[in-house]
């Protein structure tokens, strides 16, 4: 129940005032609920089950939480404008799990700000939240916050942002760009390596145009390791330094290859649909990021 009732037997059902609801029609049998407060939240599983017509199913929806972070610039003024994207991991160590599986949601109706210029993001899932902090003007951060037993204080210092244009192009004679490539930044280490502390997501990202330029926005001073994955071509890495200092940096993308593989189950076909996800020997990122390779 990590995502999800494990089998939906009835339509969803909504409870009553008193928090109660009825489902009929089930068979003899163990009967197992799960509830979520709205469809902004997780559902959370019953105590126990119950057979059909020997009681109540209580479910007990946990208390919500709230992440409350004090943005300041370089110069300890208060940031007053901010947007958040959150998502709920279902693990403690799911930071991995790709953006396009577990998708960020934009906390727009659960955000405010205090009478002391803190902002709130309340009505959180208890759990581990990987969160992304964009003020304008300033260079985005991501952090994974654990709001598993209690809600959590966060004091941050926002650093102004600029906007880089790289170019990616094909490894041949007329550097043809690469039209549709994903170039995605995360923090690194100053060694070319993403920082341990850093989020295993990307920062910010972008599609290159006709010429092959993406324009990545929303960048802080410091040092990022860009990215860059298309369906035909091998992925490519290559480190960023901001401010950028001379030319607009260039990215060349190598024909990629095919791994063909098969999976079985007791010999034959699995029995569900599967994600298979590929590690090279020298690196522990998933290319599971990579959406190509799944």
């Amino acid at each position: 129940l990590i995502f999800g009732p494990v089998a939906i037997l009835r339509p969803p059902v909504h409870a009553d005032e008193k928090g109660r609801f009825e489902v009929p029609g089930l068979r003899h049998g163990l009967a197992r609920a799960a509830a979520r407060k709205s469809a902004d939240h997780i559902y959370t599983p019953d105590t126990g089950g119950l057979e059909p017509g020997a009681g109540d199913v209580t479910v007990i929806l946990p208390s919500a939480r709230t992440l409350t972070l004090a943005l300041v610039d370089e110069d300890d003024n208060p940031v007053d404008s901010l947007r958040v994207f959150a998502r709920h991991l279902p693990m403690p160590d799911a930071a991995e799990i790709p953006d396009f599986l577990i998708e960020p949601r934009q906390n727009v109706d659960s955000v405010s700000q205090d009478e002391d210029g803190r902002w709130l993001i309340d009505d959180l899932d208890p759990g581990v939240w990987d969160v992304l902090i964009a003020a304008e003007g300033f260079g985005s951060v991501r952090n994974t916050y654990d709001l598993t037993h209690a809600d959590l204080t966060e004091s941050l210092i926002l650093h102004p942002a600029t906007t880089i244009t790289v170019k990616v192009v094909q490894n041949d004679d007329d550097a043809t760009p690469v039209e549709w490539a994903l170039v995605s930044v995360r923090s690194s280490d100053g060694e070319g390596n993403r920082r341990d502390d850093g989020p295993p997501q990307a920062i910010t990202a972008a599609r290159c145009d006709g010429e092959g330029e993406a324009e990545l926005q929303d960048l802080a001073a410091g040092e990022y390791v860009l990215e860059v994955t298309h369906p035909s071509y091998a992925v490519a890495q290559q480190t960023l330094t901001v401010p950028l200092e001379g030319e607009m940096p260039v990215i060349v993308l190598s024909v990629g290859g095919t791994v063909v593989g098969t999976v079985l189950e007791n010999g034959g076909p699995p029995s569900k649909i599967l994600m298979v996800t590929l590690r090279t020997e020298d690196t522990e990122t998933l290319a599971g990021a990579m959406p190509r390779m799944t």
